[in-house]
């Protein structure tokens, strides 16, 4: 779990992070609509792939602020999986 609190943004969020075991074929997505919106899209990658693509992410430029935060809590939050799940 992950609890953010921003002041500047008056933003207080929990994020909930779970480790599952894929049962089947990957399902259909259902983003929210203001996901949409801002171009959001859901993907799906190996644990490793996911690190590696976090890793190298820049925040775009006037978000540097939130976004280089969100990019580091889900790197530590993946990094964390990979040393739970012992891979």
């Amino acid at each position: 779990m992950v609890e953010e609190l921003r002041n500047q943004s008056r933003i207080h969020q929990i994020s909930h992070c779970f480790i599952a075991d894929l049962d089947g074929e990957v399902g259909s997505a259902h983003p929210e609509k203001n996901e949409i919106a801002l171009g959001f899209e859901i993907c799906f990658y190996h644990l490793d792939k996911a690190i590696e693509i976090m890793g190298q992410e820049t925040p775009p430029p006037g978000k540097l602020h939130y976004v280089s935060f969100e990019i580091k809590r889900n790197l530590s939050i993946l990094l964390e999986a990979k040393k739970v799940l012992g891979v």
